[in-house]
C-alpha cells in the first residue's frame, strides 16, 4: 500500500464531541493529539496519526463559532485550493464530517454556509449528530429536512453515540453508528469517483485546449510572413490532432485509476466490515483496471463522438474563415475558437456521470 494519508476533515463547533467521534470510529485514542493547540486562532488545525497502518491526516476546525465565520469561511477556501480538482486524489479531502451536537438541538446558519462551501467544491459532507442517545427519531427527521431545504445539495446525516453510559435510572446505554458511519465513507468515495473524476478529466481537457491556443498565437507572433492559405491547413491539422488527442480519454482513464487506487488503500487500511455494501467494487475496479479500460475504451469513444457534434463541420469553417482573416483578427479566433471546444468538453460531464454509475451498477450484478 502505497504512504498516502486517508484525509478528513472535521468540523463542529467547540465541545460537540468531535475527539470522542474520532475516537470511537477508529477505535483509537486520538483525542490527546493537538491537544494545547490555540483556541482562539481560526482555521485547520493538523495532526496526523496512524491507526492500523493507516496513515490518518485529520484537519480539525479550530475556533469554529458565529463570530469568526467570516474568517473561518476565508481559512476554508484556502485549504480548498490546497485540495482542488487539478491535485492528485491522494492530496483531496477522502471524507468530510460535520458534527452538530443532539442535545443543543440546533443548526446556525453559518453552519449551512460552511457545507455549502464544500458542497460547491464537488465534495460529500456527512452530517454527524453526536450524543444522538437522547435524539428521537422525530427530531432527527426534523434536523434532516432543515438541512436539506436549505442545502445546495442533499447530504447524509448519521445518529452517533461515541460513549457508552449508565443512567441515572440503571439503564445502560451503548455507542452506535460506527458502521453507518463507515458505509456513509466508502459511498462518499463512490460519490467523489462520480462527480470528482468527470470534473477533473474537464479541467485537464480544457488545458490540453488552452496550451493548444496558446502555441498557434505564439506561432502567429513569430511568423514575419503569412500565408493564409498553408497557414489555414496547418492550422486544421493541428486542430485535428488535438482533438484526435482528446478522443483518446487518456485524461479520463488515469484519473479514475488514481482515484480507485487511492480510495481502495484507505478501505483496506480502515478494515471495513466485509458486509458493507459498494467497498468490494472498488476492489474490483483496482484489480482488473487493465481489462476494464480496455473494455470500455470504444464505450468512451462513442460518447466523445456524440459529443464532438460541431467537429466535422470545423475544419470546413476554418478554410473558409481563414481565407479572409488578417494575422491580428486570427488571434482572436482562435480564442472563439477555444471557447467553442470548451463548451463542446463541459457537455462530457453529466454523460460521463452517467458512464460510471453504469460501470457500478453492471459490477453490482
Amino acid at each position: 500500500m502505497r504512504e498516502d494519508s486517508y484525509n478528513i476533515a472535521i468540523l463542529g463547533k467547540s465541545g460537540v464531541g468531535k475527539s470522542s467521534f474520532l475516537n470511537y470510529l477508529f477505535d483509537e485514542n486520538i483525542s490527546d493529539v493537538g491537544v494545547g493547540s490555540p483556541v482562539t486562532k481560526v482555521g485547520f488545525h493538523q495532526f496526523e496519526k496512524k491507526v492500523n497502518g493507516l496513515n490518518l491526516r485529520i484537519f480539525d476546525s479550530w475556533g469554529l463559532e458565529l463570530d469568526k465565520v467570516e474568517k473561518w469561511e476565508k481559512e476554508l477556501l484556502d485549504e480548498l485550493k490546497q485540495r482542488s480538482l487539478d491535485k492528485h486524489p491522494s492530496k483531496w479531502f477522502h471524507s468530510i464530517f460535520y458534527c452538530v451536537s443532539a442535545t443543543s438541538a440546533r443548526i446556525e446558519s453559518f453552519d449551512i454556509k460552511l457545507i455549502n462551501t464544500f458542497l460547491k467544491d464537488n465534495y460529500k459532507v456527512v452530517i454527524i449528530f453526536t450524543k444522538s442517545d437522547s435524539l428521537s427519531q422525530n427530531d432527527f427527521e426534523t434536523f434532516q429536512k432543515i438541512l436539506n431545504d436549505n442545502l445546495i445539495k442533499q447530504v447524509a446525516s448519521v445518529k452517533v453515540c461515541s460513549e457508552a453510559k449508565t443512567l441515572l435510572n440503571g439503564r445502560n446505554i451503548e455507542k452506535f453508528g460506527r458502521e453507518e458511519v463507515l458505509n456513509e465513507i466508502i459511498n462518499g468515495f463512490w460519490n467523489s469517483i462520480i462527480t470528482r473524476i468527470p470534473a477533473k478529466t474537464i479541467l485537464l481537457m480544457k488545458k490540453r485546449t488552452a496550451c493548444w491556443v496558446i502555441k498557434e498565437q505564439q506561432f502567429l507572433q513569430k511568423s514575419w510572413i503569412y500565408d493564409r492559405k498553408p497557414y489555414s491547413k496547418n492550422l486544421e491539422d493541428s486542430l485535428n490532432r488535438l482533438v484526435d488527442d482528446l478522443e483518446k480519454m487518456d485524461d479520463f482513464f488515469i484519473v479514475l485509476s488514481e482515484a480507485i487506487n487511492t480510495y481502495s488503500d484507505i478501505i483496506e487500511g480502515l478494515r471495513v466490515p466485509p458486509n458493507l455494501p459498494n467497498q468490494k467494487y472498488l476492489k474490483i475496479f483496482k484489480e482488473n483496471s487493465s481489462s476494464f479500460f480496455e473494455e470500455n475504451y470504444l464505450n468512451l469513444k462513442q460518447i466523445f463522438s456524440t459529443t464532438f457534434t460541431f467537429h466535422p463541420i470545423l475544419a470546413l469553417l476554418i478554410l473558409i474563415v481563414y481565407k479572409y482573416s488578417t494575422r491580428g483578427n486570427l488571434k482572436e479566433n482562435l480564442n472563439d475558437l477555444e471557447n467553442k471546444l470548451n463548451s463542446e468538453i463541459e457537455q462530457l460531464f453529466p454523460k460521463l456521470e452517467e458512464f460510471i454509475i453504469s460501470l457500478k451498477k453492471n459490477h453490482n450484478q
